[in-house]
């Protein structure tokens, strides 16, 4: 078995909100971190970049992550984010300068936290039991739902089929 000496560099995006994360924000930071040693990047890569819990704090417009064109699902993209249009996506040519300066890169993805899933899929959620006893839905989907199970399925098939082949695959998919 390989072994190399990991300096990664990961790349959580989704409460960014000062500015758009477009492909020149993350070449940036790979060509600051190339030369300092950083040898892989982990992109937290969503289907449309919202977690239900900040909506109230700020407005979901503005959490530009790291969307992807879903074909399973494109109704639900998010259409501010320029990862998740096809003319505009950047992570391939993000892969492929990482790997032209030897640097690995493995998506990590929660697919259970997404914008459109509530209310309108309120039956999906989990439940929290609280200590004083109350059972309240939870802010992610049960994974006992067979209904989100197929969902999830779906949507980490696309994001393998979009990013694991190819000559922009990424080194690995992180659940």
């Amino acid at each position: 078995m390989n072994s190399f000496d990991l300096r990664v560099f990961e790349l959580c995006t989704s409460f960014e909100t000062y500015r758009p994360l477009d492909g020149e924000y993350f070449f940036e930071i790979l060509e600051l971190a190339a030369p300092r040693g950083i040898n892989a990047f982990t992109l937290f890569i969503i289907p449309d970049s919202y977690y239900p819990e900040t909506s109230l704090e700020k407005s979901w417009e503005y959490e530009l992550g790291l969307d992807w064109p879903c074909e399973a699902y494109p109704q639900y993209r998010n259409e501010h984010c320029p990862n998740a249009q096809p003319a505009t996506e950047y992570v391939p040519e993000f892969i492929r300068r990482c790997h032209q300066l030897g640097v690995k890169v493995y998506l990590r993805t929660i697919n259970n936290k997404h914008r459109w899933l509530f209310p309108e899929h309120n039956d999906w959620r989990a439940q929290q039991l609280r200590p004083d006893g109350e059972i309240v839905p939870s802010g992610h989907c049960s994974w006992d739902n067979p209904q989100f199970m197929d969902y999830y399925y779906r949507v980490l098939g696309d994001l393998v089929r979009r990013y694991a082949s190819g000559d922009e695959q990424a080194d690995g998919i992180i659940l």
